[in-house]
């Protein structure tokens, strides 16, 4: 089995680092994305309210198919837009989450194909005594 050595150890922690800042920074952007253009444009729950995106498969319930969709009392149905499903509000959720699962893939693997080991790198700010110290 090959070990890992330090430059791998670093480069695996700097890219799980980013892989779970991306992730939070895309959770965030899903949540306002949903907010901006699924929840009150594609379907209105009448007793919910903002952060769908965190509460999955709450969104309608016994939802009546309308044309337009527009806010109403919580004494009506819950509506949907016409053409939408349960079914497909729940694939339109997990493309969310496979985009920003991908993005954060990417950016983390961006982070460990350009990782820079310091010990051999001339422009590192380390000095040529510090550098001979690392063991290698």
């Amino acid at each position: 089995m090959k070990s890992f050595s330090g430059h791998n150890i670093s480069r695996l922690l700097a890219s799980v680092v980013v892989f779970s800042v991306m992730l939070m920074l895309m959770i965030f952007f899903c949540t306002w994305g949903w907010d901006a253009f699924v929840n009150g444009k594609v379907y209105y729950c009448t007793d919910g309210g903002t952060l769908d995106f965190w509460f999955v498969g709450d969104w309608v319930h016994h939802p009546e198919s309308v044309a337009h969709v527009v806010p109403r009392s919580m004494s009506e149905p819950d509506e949907i837009k016409a053409g939408w499903s349960l079914a497909g509000l729940w694939i339109l959720w997990a493309g969310f989450i496979a985009v920003s699962v991908c993005i954060s893939g990417v950016a983390a693997r961006i982070i460990w194909l350009t990782g820079i080991d310091v010990r051999n790198d001339k422009s590192s700010p380390l000095k040529s005594s510090q550098v001979d110290s690392i063991p290698r």
